[in-house]
């Protein structure tokens, strides 16, 4: 589960008469998130990238997809 799915999207939060700072928190907010998952993303695909072909595919995936599987 990403992190982004715990965290209400900003429009979701956001109104009419919230200030601008808040608007600015949340956007940021986002932008930690998206880091945070990139950088899950790129450790997960790391490990993954050391095993055999024959390990992949006991787990399911393919060398060739493998990052596409973990941007998934």
């Amino acid at each position: 589960m990403h992190t982004r799915d715990m965290i209400a999207p900003a429009a979701q939060m956001m109104t009419a008469a919230t200030p601008a700072w808040a608007v600015w928190r949340s956007r940021l907010a986002s932008w930690f998130t998206r880091c945070a998952d990139q950088w899950a993303a790129q450790a997960t695909y790391e490990e993954l990238s050391r095993l055999s072909d024959a390990r992949l595919e006991q787990q399911g995936l393919c060398r060739d997809r493998l990052a596409r599987a973990l941007r998934e």
